[in-house]
């Protein structure tokens, strides 16, 4: 069953995991914030996940466009900054350690550790010193294509 955001009682921050990046989100009107490029390319339905501070699991199922961001800075962007609804449902609660795989396994096969001027091993070190979510998701700022 679908909901928005709101109705879902998603606690942030958050990150959104996508086949092109992994980005951690702060708060709900934040999450609401795409590019119009991203959005006409599909690329929030397509194997999005949201994974908040409280280890729920959400999929991203629908996402409907509400306007231009109003913000004139954003019309300068290489695709204007828009505004969607995004409507998920949970899918489960995860663990400490399945969250801290799934960021390791993702930045690992698509070598996108490179990013932030890192080897394999030291972003697994990183990573793996971990303790908590909230210590995971202090690590992760944004890793993967910008699709903007």
């Amino acid at each position: 069953m679908s909901m928005t955001i709101k109705e879902s009682g998603m606690k942030f921050p958050v990150l959104r995991i996508s086949d092109t990046h992994i980005a951690k989100i702060q708060n709900q009107e934040r999450l609401g914030w795409t590019s119009q490029k991203y959005y006409d390319m599909g690329g929030l339905k397509k194997n999005t996940r949201l994974i908040d501070i409280d280890g729920n699991e959400y999929v991203v199922e629908n996402v409907v466009k509400r306007r231009r961001s109003w913000n004139p800075l954003n019309w300068l962007a290489p695709s204007p900054i828009i505004l969607v609804n995004l409507y998920v449902s949970r899918q489960r609660k995860m663990a400490f350690e399945q969250i801290r795989n799934c960021v390791l396994d993702k930045v690992i096969k698509k070598k996108w550790f490179r990013q932030g001027g890192q080897n394999e091993t030291q972003f697994r070190d990183m990573i793996n010193e971990t303790k908590t979510i909230a210590e995971l998701f202090e690590k992760i700022s944004f890793y993967g294509k910008f699709q903007g």
